[in-house]
């Protein structure tokens, strides 16, 4: 199953600002590991990582979108200055971001 990281949980900064130029880093749950995140629901085309975002805060990866698949990610979200602005642990395909 895949599912579509909901943009709000990082396009935009605590302060209601866009994350310009931010990314988004995707590991293996509990690990260092890279884990393959997607740009549509088939996970056929595997984004760069980190995921770089654009002057909106949306992946540039051409849909926007990143999709994520099945097992736990570990997602840190940083500004374009490289300061972590959020992390979310133990994202799965059945959790939807907030």
């Amino acid at each position: 199953m895949a599912r579509r990281l909901v943009e709000d949980g990082y396009r935009f900064k605590s302060d209601g600002s866009l994350n310009a130029s931010g990314t988004v880093e995707f590991k293996l749950a509990g690990t260092a590991t890279n884990k393959d995140v997607y740009n549509e629901y088939a996970l056929t085309t595997v984004l760069a990582n980190p995921v770089q975002l654009d002057a909106n805060g949306r992946s540039n990866s051409g849909s926007g979108e990143i999709w994520v698949g099945s097992g736990s990610y570990d997602i840190t979200i940083k500004d374009s200055t490289g300061a972590t602005i959020n992390t979310i642990l133990d994202y799965t395909d059945d959790v939807i971001a907030a």
